[in-house]
């Protein structure tokens, strides 16, 4: 009796000219003059975070450039100079320079400290509260404000239960503004409600944080402009490395020879990227990619092609 393997088509991949439009598109932009360009705006920013002040005004300032530059994929060019602002906010905090009447800057500055790993104590909301520990409705409730208090309150401690009322009143406030809001703004907050920010793939949101912060009245130039050369500079990383993993797997033949299986090398990188962007990081993205891609071929040798006896043959064989 002849056993008859069982065939089944791959869905159709679309991705075929990719390696040719990554060799196009990388030439212009890592050019001398662009990270000239960046090296210089860089300079300026970390000579601003580093400037030494006590006033707290002076490190709201700051904690805004650090929010703005963690929203906008930035933030791993000046991680020295992040972490010493941050340190002169959490020394105003451990002074009791609270930030009186000010809901917006308290949950930043307690988004960001945490956000970074420090140690920030739920009491910092004391003055928004009431005797019986429910967030003021009289508090400002700016929709600004009702935001960041909404991010803050995902990194709440088991036990925090400030910050649990903390998540329900802006909760309940951002529901009201989008009742009663345009259909833009209604989508924005709406989308912002489904999933804290930290909880989101970082690269994937950039572009729309940038347009969104380039909006903004009384923009930091610099900042803006350090954003859209990093942005340029990680996608040519990307371009040129998603070309070499493309060759690889041409290379390698299995899309060609086994065409039951599943052609996603560049749906694995992509879904590498959203881990982890940042262009040091390069050989874990192709490798991790490549073992995506591999995995999803023998899980499709497992399923649709082989027969119960080479299939426990070939377990055995990658067991030894």
């Amino acid at each position: 009796m002849v056993l008859v393997k069982p065939r089944r088509s791959s869905s159709k991949n679309y991705w075929k000219a990719i390696e040719w439009v990554c060799r196009q598109v990388i030439g212009w932009v890592c050019t001398r003059s662009v990270v000239l360009r960046a090296a210089t705006v860089l300079l300026s920013l970390s000579r601003s975070l580093c400037s030494r002040s006590s006033r707290m005004e002076s490190q709201i300032k700051h904690a805004i450039v650090v929010k703005v530059m963690g929203r906008t994929g930035s933030r791993g060019q000046v991680t020295k100079e992040i972490e010493e602002a941050l340190d002169m906010i959490m020394c105003l905090e451990d002074r009791n320079l609270t930030i009186k009447e000010d809901l917006y800057a308290t949950a930043l500055c307690v988004r960001l400290l945490r956000q970074y790993g420090y140690n920030v104590s739920q009491d910092i909301f004391i003055g928004f509260v009431d005797e019986m520990g429910n967030f003021r409705q009289s508090t400002n409730t700016n929709v600004k404000a009702m935001l960041e208090l909404f991010e803050a309150s995902h990194l709440a401690l088991e036990g925090e239960n400030t910050m649990d009322k903390a998540k329900m009143f802006s909760t309940e406030n951002l529901k009201t503004v989008i009742s009663n809001s345009n259909d833009s703004l209604a989508k924005q907050l709406s989308t912002a409600l489904e999933l804290p920010l930290h909880w989101r793939l970082e690269w994937y949101n950039v572009t729309k944080h940038i347009h969104g912060y380039g909006k903004v009245g009384n923009i930091n130039t610099s900042l803006l402009k350090l954003a859209k050369l990093h942005f340029n500079m990680v996608q040519a990383t990307h371009q040129k490395d998603l070309g070499e993993i493309t060759r690889w797997w041409r290379n390698l033949g299995i899309a060609r020879n086994l065409s039951f299986s599943r052609d996603r090398i560049i749906e694995s990188y992509l879904f590498v990227v959203g881990l982890n962007f940042e262009p040091q990081y390069k050989c874990f993205r192709n490798w991790l990619a490549k073992v995506l891609s591999l995995m999803m071929t023998i899980d499709d040798v497992y399923d649709v092609y082989g027969s119960l006896q080479e299939l426990e043959l070939f377990t055995k064989a990658v067991d030894r």
